[in-house]
């Protein structure tokens, strides 16, 4: 029991580490470090207490019920981009507009459950701007909550070319912007000039000239351990995905009908894999929900995760992704 108990709080160290000051530029730049140190650890765990006290830890650290309501929402599918391997599965899918009653009555029924309040929504895609609604979006998505971060997520080529009135939205409404850096000759600093005009709060990610990719491989037969999977994951309730009126636990579960179309496959999502937010009474059975293994977990092999892959253009081949 002691040399478990030393390991619960190396563990949980590292998962406030990572989780509670990931924000923070300078140690972004080392989750790469933390990531395989937290893996390496979940698996020490997982082999001296067989599992068994694995499913406890989500009341600290990573899993942790979040208090407040945060989620991810694909405006789009596709991108112009089309990273190799993206975990959203834009190179292979077909073009894509989220519906905006649709998305509008789902932000309408989790407003009510969440009391209006949210902790953060990024609203990404694929590539958000190319939504051509996304000014009415901006507007449904701060009304139906007053109170909380709203960012939209992108990797900047398409700002340049927005009108003032897209600006004045962001600024007036309370959305951020969040540009993913790539190397693809975004102008940055006039992009900078632009937000500082309109009084928008504008963070950029990465580094542009020297961009890695992270990518967990799928296994299509299934045959991983779905709980060991699970706390050997960055994303389990860091970035839960709302879909037409579900909550998945991450992207990769909430839009793999996209790799199953393409590639011809059948990775299976059962009811148990996302929540119904029609079908619930409370925010707490969210927060509870994404803090625990879905039977999905079983298709990523989490052990075989690859940290530092050089950026490209997707091939569109299915290596990319398994």
């Amino acid at each position: 029991m002691r040399i478990q108990h030393k390991f619960r709080n190396m563990y949980n160290g590292l998962c406030r580490f990572l989780y509670g000051f990931c924000g923070v530029d300078e140690i972004k730049r080392h989750t790469q470090v933390v990531y395989e140190m937290r893996a390496k650890l979940v698996e020490k765990l997982f082999q001296i207490t067989h599992g068994q006290e694995l499913f406890d830890l989500y009341s600290k650290g990573q899993f942790q019920p979040r208090k407040q309501l945060r989620f991810e929402v694909n405006l789009t599918d596709h991108c112009n981009l089309n990273c190799i391997g993206c975990m959203h599965f834009s190179p292979i899918a077909p073009k894509y507009f989220i519906n905006i009653e649709r998305f509008k009555l789902d932000c309408e029924c989790l407003s009510k459950l969440s009391g209006g309040k949210c902790d953060q929504i990024q609203l990404m895609g694929g590539e958000p701007l190319l939504h051509p609604s996304l000014d009415t979006i901006c507007v449904i998505v701060r009304n139906c909550f007053p109170q909380g971060k709203i960012q939209i997520v992108t990797y900047g080529v398409l700002l340049l070319q927005e009108p003032s009135s897209f600006w004045e939205i962001l600024h007036n409404y309370h959305i951020e912007i969040i540009i993913s850096s790539y190397p693809v000759g975004v102008n940055y600093t006039e992009i900078k000039k632009i937000a500082e005009a309109m009084k928008v709060k504008l963070i950029l990610r990465g580094n542009a000239n020297n961009r890695k990719q992270f990518k967990t491989p799928l296994d299509l037969e299934g045959k991983q351990n779905k709980t060991k999977s699970f706390y050997k994951c960055h994303r389990p309730n860091n970035c839960p995905n709302l879909r037409n009126g579900k909550v998945f636990p991450c992207p990769i579960v909430a839009y793999i009908d996209i790799f199953n179309d393409y590639f011809k496959k059948n990775l299976k999502v059962s009811r148990h894999d996302y929540i119904n937010i029609y079908k619930i009474k409370s925010m707490d059975q969210i927060s509870s929900f994404l803090c625990k293994p879905i039977p999905f977990c079983r298709y990523c092999n989490n052990d075989a995760n690859e940290y530092d892959i050089d950026f490209s253009i997707s091939k569109k081949e299915i290596s990319e992704w398994i």
